[in-house]
C-alpha cells in the first residue's frame, strides 16, 4: 500500500476516530485497572472505620490515598481520621507533604492548622493562620467572622490577648442588633438563647434550655432598671445647665433614650418567648404573668411574638452566636488572672466568661437534639457538630479550672465522654 492510500485511509474521520480510541484504551484501561481496586481499598476501609477496626482502616486508606493524591474526599477522609485518632502528627506531615507541591494551597493550609491544634501546636496553628492571612490579603476584610476567626486563633496560642479582646468585641458588635431578621434586633447573646428556646419546642428541650433563659432575662431587667435610672439623672444633671438644651445635650440624651428603648424590646422579646415555653409547659400562671409585664414594658405580646424569627432561622442563628461567644469566652478567660483580676476593666471578671459559655452550652444540647431527631440528618452531621460542641465544654473546662471550679470541671468533662469524644485529646 503506497503512502497516499494510507494518508486517504487516515484521513477519514471514523477512522481517525477509531484510532484514537484504540490508542486511548491502550493507555487508559492499564491505568484504570491499576487505581480501581485502589477506590475499593478506600471504601472498605471507610466500613473498617464505621465499625471499629481504626488502626487497620487508617492503614488501607494511607495506602490508598499514597497513589490516588489527586483523590480529595480520600485525602481529606485521611486527615480527618489521624486527627481524631491522638495521630495529628502524622496528620500535620501529610498536609505538608501537599503543601509542598501547593504551597498556595489555602485547603491544605487550613487542614494544617486543624492538624496542629490537633496535636496541640497552637503556636505553629497561629503561624499557618498568618499564612492564610497573606494568601488573602488582597481581599481580606474586617468583616465579624474574619475578626472572630483572628481573635479565636490568638487565644488558642496565647499572642496577643488585649488586641484578641478587641477584634472579638468589633466582631460580636458587628453581628449584634443584626439577625438578620426584620425587626428582631438585640444582642447576640439574646439572639442565641431566643433562637435555642424556639428550636427547644420542637425536641422537648425546654425544660433545658429554661434556666439560661431565667438567667438572661435577669440580667438584661437589671440592665434596663440601670439605664433607666442613668436616663432620669441626665434628664436632671442637663436640665440644670441650662433650658431648653442644646444641641449636644439633647442629642445625648436621646441617644439614652435609644438604648432604654433597644433594652426594653430585649426584654419583651425574651419574655414573650418564655412564656411560648410556659404555655407548652401548662404553666399559666407564668405564662400569663410574663404577658402582663410584656403589655407593661409598652408592647402587644402577640406582636412581638410575630417578630421572632422563623423556625428555618432559628438554626443558623443559634451556630452563628455559638462560635462567636466561644471566642469571647475563651479571649477573655486567657486574659483574666486565677483569682478573677481584673484585667480587661473593672467589670469584667469569670463569671462573665462563664456566661457565655453557659448560654452556648445550653444552645449546643438543643441543636444536638434537633440534629438526632430530624430524619434527613446524617452521622457526619451528627459526628461535625459533636466536635463543635465538645470544643465548647472543654473550653469550660478550662474557665472552670483557672477559677477554682474542679468539680463543675469534672462534670463537663463526663459530658464530653458521653458525646463519643475523648476529653484528654487536643479539643479546640
Amino acid at each position: 500500500m503506497n503512502s497516499s492510500r494510507v494518508r486517504e485511509k487516515f484521513d477519514h474521520p471514523v477512522a481517525t476516530a477509531l484510532t484514537l480510541v484504540f490508542f486511548a484504551c491502550l493507555v487508559l484501561v492499564p491505568t484504570l485497572l491499576r487505581y480501581e481496586p485502589l477506590k475499593w481499598q478506600a471504601a472498605h476501609a471507610m466500613v473498617q472505620y464505621e465499625r471499629g477496626d481504626r488502626d487497620t482502616a487508617i492503614k488501607s486508606l494511607q495506602q490508598a490515598a499514597s497513589k490516588l493524591t489527586g483523590d480529595q474526599h480520600i485525602q481529606f477522609t485521611l486527615v480527618e481520621w489521624l486527627i481524631e485518632n491522638g495521630r495529628a502528627d502524622e496528620a500535620v506531615e501529610h498536609c505538608n507533604r501537599h503543601l509542598e507541591h501547593a504551597p498556595e494551597s489555602a485547603t491544605w493550609l487550613k487542614f494544617r492548622r486543624e492538624s496542629e491544634c490537633g496535636a496541640g501546636n497552637f503556636q505553629a496553628a497561629w503561624q499557618t493562620h498568618q499564612e492564610l492571612k497573606q494568601l488573602k490579603a488582597q481581599t481580606l476584610s474586617r468583616s465579624a467572622e474574619d475578626l472572630n476567626e483572628q481573635a479565636y486563633f490568638r487565644a488558642l496560642a496565647g499572642k496577643d490577648l488585649p488586641i484578641a479582646w478587641t477584634e472579638i468585641q468589633q466582631a460580636v458588635a458587628k453581628v449584634s442588633y443584626d439577625s438578620g431578621v426584620p425587626g428582631f434586633d438585640v444582642p447576640l447573646p439574646s439572639q442565641a438563647i431566643i433562637a435555642a428556646s424556639l428550636l427547644s419546642r420542637h425536641v422537648e428541650a425546654q425544660s433545658s434550655v429554661l434556666p439560661q433563659l431565667h438567667r438572661r432575662i435577669g440580667d438584661v431587667r437589671k440592665a434596663l432598671e440601670d439605664r433607666e435610672r442613668l436616663l432620669v439623672d441626665s434628664l436632671g444633671e442637663l436640665s440644670k445647665e441650662s433650658f431648653p438644651l442644646n444641641e449636644s445635650r439633647e442629642l445625648l440624651l436621646q441617644d439614652r433614650r435609644s438604648t432604654v428603648n433597644f433594652r426594653r424590646q430585649e426584654l419583651a422579646f425574651l419574655m414573650v418567648c418564655r412564656a411560648l415555653l410556659f404555655e407548652d409547659l401548662e404553666d399559666h400562671d407564668r405564662c400569663d404573668s410574663d404577658r402582663v409585664e410584656v403589655s407593661e414594658l409598652g408592647f402587644q405580646p402577640q406582636t412581638v411574638a410575630d417578630m421572632l424569627p422563623e423556625d428555618s432561622l432559628c438554626h443558623p442563628i443559634a451556630t452563628r452566636a455559638i462560635a462567636y461567644l466561644d471566642t469571647r469566652a475563651l479571649v477573655l478567660t486567657k486574659m483574666l488572672s486565677d483569682d478573677l483580676g481584673r484585667r480587661i476593666d473593672d467589670r469584667l471578671t469569670g463569671s462573665d466568661a462563664l456566661a457565655d459559655l453557659d448560654i452556648s452550652i445550653a444552645v449546643c444540647e438543643v441543636i444536638d437534639r434537633q440534629i438526632l431527631k430530624l430524619k434527613e440528618s446524617t452521622a457526619q452531621e451528627l459526628k461535625q457538630f459533636r466536635k463543635v460542641y465538645a470544643a465548647v465544654l472543654h473550653h469550660r473546662v478550662i474557665a472552670h479550672r483557672k477559677f477554682g471550679n474542679a468539680e463543675q470541671a469534672q462534670l463537663d468533662r463526663e459530658r464530653i465522654k458521653s458525646l463519643g469524644v475523648n476529653p484528654d485529646a487536643h479539643l479546640y
